[in-house]
């Protein structure tokens, strides 16, 4: 069985980790939450502006053997 828990501050975050560390019946897999900014996401807009690559010339060149 698999149950997530998210928890809404980190304050005690350690407190609650080293707890369920010390129960054998429990494994932990800790997955860090990733989280990109608006900003960063818009600075990508317009990378391919000012280029002449066609749909058809990018997919030649990515699957050329």
């Amino acid at each position: 069985m698999e149950i997530t828990i998210k928890i809404k501050e980190n304050t005690n975050i350690e407190k609650i980790l080293k707890l369920l560390e010390e129960l054998s019946i429990i494994e932990i897999n800790k997955k860090e939450e990733v989280t990109h900014s608006l900003t960063e996401f818009k600075s990508i807009f317009g990378l391919w502006q000012k280029r002449d690559v066609s749909a058809k010339d990018l997919r030649h060149d990515a699957w050329r053997i």
